[in-house]
């Protein structure tokens, strides 16, 4: 299958965590702009090579509606869970119905605080030696996707945590799974 770099990634399909021994990075598929409607993302995702983990990132409230999550479930996508400047709380993303779109993997991406620009995030934190900005919020949520992965049998649960959350990632990931035991 060929793909083509889109001009502006709303979506991320994105083989996750583990899929390929021995490489430092993942490779990811950029696809979006151009995938509108149900039936272009049904065809695009139906398209993916068979026996891989995948995961889509949305960076754009507007497609979290059931026929999306839908979607992914029909073809055993997960839903990346993200903080991003425009995107709804992580946890709000994990209370709406059929979020959850693949039984045996779940993963999210902290990366900023909803509302707050990237260009912002990098000046507030930067030199993410600390924590400067605690965000209970995503602490919260992240400890509710780990409890959550523990308790599943076979299930896998990627999170990711970025400096610009809160200042520094590793005190982040350390409270989330203070709070989650």
């Amino acid at each position: 299958m060929r793909l083509r770099r889109a001009p502006r990634a709303d979506a991320l399909p994105l083989p996750i965590g583990g899929a390929f021994p021995g490489r430092r990075r993942l490779p990811v598929i950029r696809r979006a702009g151009g995938v509108s409607t149900r039936g272009e993302r049904d065809k695009f995702l139906g398209q993916l090579p068979k026996g891989w983990p995948y995961g889509v990132e949305m960076r754009n409230r507007n497609w979290l509606r059931p026929d999306y999550f839908d979607c992914l479930a029909r073809h055993q996508v997960t839903h990346v869970y993200n903080s991003w400047e425009a995107m709804p709380p992580v946890g709000e993303q994990m209370a709406l119905t059929g979020s959850q779109t693949h039984p045996a993997l779940v993963a999210a991406r902290f990366l900023l605080k909803p509302g707050r620009r990237y260009e912002d995030a990098v000046k507030t934190f930067q030199p993410y030696d600390k924590t400067k900005e605690v965000n209970d919020e995503a602490r919260k949520a992240g400890a509710a996707l780990i409890a959550d992965g523990v308790k599943a049998k076979g299930r896998k649960t990627f999170i990711y945590v970025n400096n610009r959350l809160e200042g520094n990632a590793l005190s982040t990931i350390e409270a989330m799974v203070e709070q989650a035991t």
